[in-house]
């Protein structure tokens, strides 16, 4: 499995693009309840993801508007371990209506796994990255420890299934922009995915900023790459605050 070419061309080099910098107000990156330190631990190595074989999409069985159900659906799939139906499943609208169901929060299971991860135990981090995808399937950090897990254990075809989830879900998450600035940004359901993307890719974020331009809303992660450089990768993430507004009763964004 050649993974690191397939990777190469999935990024479509996404981290050695120049980027400027821009001003607005830093944070620096959130604490793990927000997903985003998960299988950063020794004991759950992250290897890239292939890319998923071009192919026909899956014919979905609800209708186009209803990304909570066709997640719903896919769900079945990875729960009969149908690895050539995986890799026809519309991502973009799986991990969408992973986030409507959400309201682009974290699922229960999280809490759980970092420390399993802490702890080394293998059988427990298994049980609990088991216990998160059960809950989340479009949850990749997660997908990405099982799949380590499952390649160290000989279990080949387990580890295909979780890769066709990881990779689907990443070429997804490109395919709606390459990250370079505002325009062109990756969109993204969830601030775990940010951060599982540029891990996958070998880059570390150095810091987190908000930027706002015409009505949207995206996350710029300052990112240092494995060549020492630092660039910026804009996320569009419009309808993630939306969603979480929700939770809190406010109003949806003008031309929502």
């Amino acid at each position: 499995m050649n993974a690191m070419l397939r990777l190469a061309i999935l990024s479509g080099g996404l981290l050695l693009l120049s980027c400027a910098p821009v001003g607005v107000a830093t944070r620096e990156p959130g604490p793990a309840s927000s997903g985003r330190t998960l299988a950063a631990s020794p004991a759950a190595k992250m290897n890239p993801p292939a890319a998923v074989p071009e192919g026909a999409p899956l014919t979905p069985a609800v209708p186009a508007s209803d990304d909570a159900a066709y997640y719903r659906q896919m769900v079945h799939v990875l729960e009969a371990k149908d690895l050539a139906a995986a890799k026809a499943i519309d991502f973009a609208r799986f991990r969408h209506g992973s986030m409507l169901l959400r309201h682009g929060g974290g699922p229960a299971a999280e809490k759980d796994l970092r420390p399993a991860l802490t702890s080394g135990d293998v059988a427990a981090i298994r049980r609990a990255a088991s216990a998160l995808v059960a809950e989340d399937a479009a949850h990749i950090g997660a997908h990405i420890i099982l799949m380590n897990i499952d390649q160290d254990a000989g279990h080949t075809t387990d580890a295909e299934l979780h890769d066709a989830f990881i990779a689907g879900m990443f070429h997804s998450m490109f395919a709606s922009g390459d990250g370079r600035g505002y325009t062109t940004a990756i969109r993204a359901y969830f601030i775990r995915e940010e951060y599982d993307l540029v891990r996958a890719l070998g880059g570390q974020v150095q810091r987190q900023s908000l930027g706002h331009q015409d009505g949207k809303s995206y996350d710029i992660l300052q990112v240092k790459t494995k060549s020492g450089a630092t660039r910026d990768i804009y996320f569009d993430i419009t309808e993630l605050f939306a969603e979480e507004g929700k939770l809190f009763g406010l109003p949806a964004p003008k031309g929502k």
